[in-house]
């Protein structure tokens, strides 16, 4: 006994690619694609043949949407032209804070208030459903226009197709993990290597400011020296990642008369001279 292959296709109207029925038609499926915003039940195109096969579906689709947007159109114009005397509203009674039963109630021109508010928003709808359907006739007519013969895919190609996309998918997040870690990676490293740099900037700060406190130079000179090398560290370059705390040698800039010691509850602080380092 032979085995019939199923196939899948796109329906010439939604564009959703569905499984086929023996003799290449559309099976049953929803709207997907409508042209006034809402899902009605079946899609126009069941029962059509593939859009790969004819778009024979799209044509006679095309008519219906065509039909509205004249329909619409013209109940535009009524609206416009004050040839509409007459509208509808729905009317919801509330109860205690709950809503009750709803009612449609007529609003005609002679209610000139209520009425033209409703006219206002009325034909704002209707805009808004002519700009839908317009957009839809505009896809619908694309579609015929490339139109072009092809095959149709069996169930197990699409099924196929669908397992490399997921590879596909599934490869892209990896790669994109692993170039995330590899910038993290990176990042890590520069800030890692920055920070060395600042670190050895700081030891040769610390070494030079030791070196003039335990220096056999005349007082007055290691201060003039202690103070340019105190300038020197306050530029902005400096300043931005050190100050004169984090050297830890608070002893050292007393000596050197860029510090005053001061005691707290048994505890010795620095209280530096900030002027002398430029901030």
């Amino acid at each position: 006994m032979e085995t019939k292959t199923r196939y899948l296709g796109h329906c010439p109207v939604c564009t959703a690619e569905q499984k086929l029925t023996t003799d290449m038609r559309m099976v049953h499926h929803g709207f997907q694609r409508p042209g006034d915003g809402y899902i009605h039940g079946d899609c126009f195109g069941v029962h059509y043949s593939a859009y790969e096969l004819s778009c024979e579906g799209t044509k006679a689709y095309l008519v219906m949407v065509q039909a509205q947007q004249e329909s619409v159109s013209a109940r535009l114009n009524r609206l416009v032209s004050g040839q509409v005397k007459k509208l509808t509203k729905v009317v919801t009674e509330w109860r205690k804070g709950r809503m009750g039963t709803t009612r449609v109630v007529e609003v005609c021109e002679e209610e000139v208030v209520e009425f033209r508010n409703l006219l206002r928003i009325t034909i704002a709808q209707v805009e808004s459903e002519l700009r839908h359907v317009g957009h839809e006739v505009a896809r619908v007519e694309k579609l015929i226009a490339n139109w072009a013969p092809k095959a149709v895919r069996t169930v197990e190609e699409g099924a196929r197709e669908e397992q490399a996309n997921k590879d596909a998918r599934k490869a892209e997040k990896a790669a994109q993990k692993a170039k995330k870690l590899a910038d993290k990676v990176a990042r890590e490293a520069k800030a890692a290597a920055l920070q060395a740099k600042r670190d050895a900037i700081m030891a040769d700060f610390k070494s030079q400011f030791i070196a003039l406190a335990n220096s056999v130079e005349s007082p007055a000179d290691i201060k003039a020296a202690a103070r340019n090398l105190a300038l020197k560290m306050g530029q902005k370059k400096y300043a931005s990642f050190m100050s004169p705390q984090d050297l830890g040698i608070g002893e050292v800039f007393v000596k050197l008369g860029l510090a005053t010691p001061e005691g707290y509850a048994g505890v010795t602080y620095y209280k530096y001279d900030l002027a002398a380092f430029g901030y």
